[in-house]
């Protein structure tokens, strides 16, 4: 081989080095929020399809988290303001976790959390560290706002927008009560079957599946001392 042939084979290959390097770069920054540095949509959706793929008997608890009085952070000093309040909620909630959960910026003011191995009890302890931990920042960081979150836990042969509905109806849950609280989602109840036909007789009927109940499980995380 000739020295140009070497060099034009070094050349070649500093190349291919370069474009593999930005291609990577290039699928890195299509999988992360420019916001807050948390993975993306489109990255929680990958993974939770990978999740719900492979769970086999490994509970997998879902968190659908929502800021509130983030609006009027908005409104009452600026959209840059509200921009660092959403990188410090991001940062909170992704170091109040553990290592192997995934945090993931949602859209707008909402996040979710992927807890893979975690029993519904365990996940709602965790999530109530979470809105505890936004809770106790400093009013300069926070700007008074506040998290409520809906969480649990995805049933087997589930769709992925069934999982996310629930977790949305349980934050929801907790909007309703006030926010600042972690709820699970509504429960439903068989109904007896005296009491379905008191129910008929008295001309209302609750349906043959059964009534749910108006809230989930809730544990509102108690004002700071």
């Amino acid at each position: 081989m000739t020295q140009d042939s070497r060099q034009a084979t070094l050349a070649t290959r500093r190349e291919h080095a370069r474009l593999t390097k930005t291609h990577g770069a290039v699928a890195a920054a299509a999988m992360q929020d420019p916001l807050t540095g948390l993975p993306n949509r489109r990255a929680l959706d990958e993974q939770l399809n990978l999740l719900m793929a492979t769970r086999s008997s490994t509970p997998v608890a879902v968190a659908l988290v929502d800021l509130d009085g983030f609006k009027g952070v908005n409104d009452r000093a600026s959209h840059a303001e509200g921009d660092d309040v959403l990188r410090v909620v991001a940062s909170t909630l992704r170091n109040t976790l553990r290592g192997g959960d995934l945090v993931a910026r949602y859209g707008g003011d909402e996040f979710v959390a992927l807890l893979p191995g975690a029993p519904l009890a365990a996940a709602e302890a965790a999530l109530g560290r979470a809105v505890r931990a936004v809770a106790d920042l400093p009013m300069d960081l926070s700007r008074g706002v506040t998290l409520s979150v809906g969480v649990i836990a995805i049933r087997p042969n589930e769709t992925q927008s069934s999982v996310l509905a629930r977790a949305d109806a349980a934050m929801y849950l907790a909007k309703r009560a006030g926010g600042n609280a972690v709820t699970t989602e509504p429960r439903v109840v068989k109904d007896k079957p005296a009491e379905a036909a008191a129910n008929k007789t008295d001309g209302h009927d609750n349906g043959a599946a059964g009534s749910e109940l108006p809230t989930g499980r809730a544990w509102v995380v108690p004002d700071a001392p």
